[in-house]
């Protein structure tokens, strides 16, 4: 017997709410300050916007120069924007919900900066920024890759040599 057919979609959704050696979603502090976060919330979209505050608030915004580990971020509490992301990732995945890193550039204060950023799978991908505040990322992410370190590699490489020209925009002031 070989159990239920699980559709592709499926199968890859799985990978999504594994461990790996920097998300470590299956380590009990993890677990344990995931559900401590989220309380009684049953709802996933309610549970990830929980997560994404305590991140938010939890972790000290600090520029850091090393791969990071989930369990380290949460043992530190500071970092920059891949230590935001990595810690998220591994609490959402701890709860059952997919997630993944997303790699690219946001526009911040007339410049592009390297960032990364984690989206959540619930009916579909979302983004969100857990180092900005951000319950859904702004159009100023532009996601040049998806993964782990390896992207973040990858990105950081050229991240230098990127030129991009904003032809035009529009602000509108909710004031």
């Amino acid at each position: 017997d070989k159990g239920p057919e699980v559709s592709p979609k499926e199968a890859e959704l799985e990978r999504y709410k594994e461990s790996d050696l920097f998300i470590q979603a299956d380590h009990n502090e993890i677990r344990e300050k995931a559900r401590q976060i989220i309380g009684g919330e049953t709802d996933s979209w309610s549970r990830v916007k929980r997560l994404n505050d305590w991140v938010y608030k939890n972790i000290k915004k600090q520029p850091t120069l090393s791969i990071p580990s989930a369990i380290e971020v949460l043992k530190t509490r500071q970092g920059d924007c891949n230590e935001h992301t990595v810690l998220f990732t591994a609490l959402a995945r701890s709860l059952g919900i997919p997630a993944k890193i997303s790699v690219g550039v946001v526009y911040l204060k007339g410049y592009f900066f390297y960032h990364a950023w984690p989206e959540v799978f619930i009916g579909k991908w979302i983004s969100l920024d857990p180092t900005l505040g951000e319950d859904i990322a702004s159009a100023t992410h532009i996601k040049l890759a998806e993964g782990g370190i390896e992207a973040e590699i990858a990105v950081a490489a050229f991240i230098g040599r990127l030129k991009i020209e904003v032809l035009s925009y529009e602000y509108e002031s909710n004031d």
